[in-house]
């Protein structure tokens, strides 16, 4: 069970000298009411992330 969700952003820059290489990732870090971390790809096939969604929808709110 899910018990809190941070949301996670990070820009990563294949080469400094070009800023199209630029591109952000978002990760979820997840903590179980178990104490367990998750690292969550926001990606709508991992079913990690669709837990998440579902969380949300049941009224819980995901911290920055």
């Amino acid at each position: 069970m899910i018990q809190k969700v941070f949301k996670n952003k990070k820009i990563i820059e294949a080469d400094s000298s070009d800023s199209s290489d630029k591109r952000e990732i978002f990760n979820y870090k997840v903590t179980t009411t178990k104490g367990d971390i998750l690292w969550v790809p926001h990606d709508e096939n991992n079913t990690d992330y669709q837990d998440i969604l579902k969380w949300v929808a049941a009224g819980n709110t995901i911290e920055e």
